[in-house]
């Protein structure tokens, strides 16, 4: 089943622990808009992006170097709709494709 419904995900990136505030906010633009890329390629469209905020320590420990710190962007995503077109769908099969949330026009 497609969820349909916009949720929060996130996207992450790294810098050079000697980066400061500063130049992570200098930064921080040119990721988001990559991340915001990403997403779209991927068939999301991003209602709500806010700006970088520095992970929490557990996430620090497992996805980056001690050298480095890891930064996330929220992202408020939702799926663009598809139409997808079948051609001759057997009667038996309409009411599981109407189950899964799929719309049957003529």
């Amino acid at each position: 089943m497609i969820n349909d419904k916009p949720y929060w995900t996130r996207a992450t990136f790294r810098v050079p622990d000697w980066y400061t505030l500063e130049q992570v906010m200098m930064v921080a633009p040119r990721c988001m808009r990559l991340a915001g890329e990403k997403y779209e390629a991927m068939g999301y469209t991003i209602l709500k992006m806010k700006s970088p905020k520095l992970a929490d320590e557990v996430s620090q420990k497992i996805l980056c170097t001690p050298d480095a710190r890891l930064y996330v962007i929220p992202m408020f995503v939702g799926r663009k709709p598809q139409k997808l077109t079948f051609k001759d769908i057997p009667d038996e099969a309409v009411p599981a494709m109407e189950q899964v949330g799929l719309t049957l026009t003529e």
